[in-house]
């Protein structure tokens, strides 16, 4: 009879530690065999419920492109040491805004630059691989502009 009674609170006690984790958690603990996330039966609830999803939810790059390439510039131009770097690298008569257009990040427009600039090879061109329809990454873009290297 001692056998049962110590399975019976062995249980107990299991069912409590494993409630109490779920509560330390912010969570109530589930029935085994039960959905997780909201229940299908019940209507969603809280302040994004009565928003519909927006219609341009393509993903992250999508909202990153929809926001603009100008934050690149802006970015750049809070930093008067690296606007001034950046500035002199460029093509003549182009500025960081025309020149950062299209590119994903500030770390992959400067490095265009500084590639353009070390390799000899036309900004312009290293930029339309990059950030046109072929979208290639740095290394891609610089072998396609300069297929030999004579090693």
């Amino acid at each position: 009879m001692k056998v049962p009674r110590v399975l019976m609170f062995v249980a107990a006690a299991s069912f409590v530690a494993a409630s109490s984790v779920g509560a330390a958690q912010g969570r109530p603990a589930a029935a085994k065999g039960a959905p997780h996330g909201p229940r299908a039966d019940r209507p969603a609830q809280g302040p994004k419920a009565d928003r519909p999803a927006p219609p341009d939810a393509r993903g992250p790059s999508a909202r990153r492109a929809a926001r603009g390439d100008d934050r690149i510039a802006a970015n750049i131009s809070k930093n008067p040491q690296l606007e001034a770097r950046v500035k002199a690298m460029l093509p003549e008569g182009m500025t960081i805004e025309q020149a950062s257009q299209g590119f994903r990040n500030q770390g992959q427009f400067i490095a265009a630059l500084q590639a353009s600039k070390n390799l000899d090879i036309r900004f312009v061109d290293l930029k339309a691989h990059m950030t046109g329809d072929d979208n290639l990454s740095l290394g891609r873009a610089i072998q396609k502009l300069r297929p030999t290297d004579g090693r």
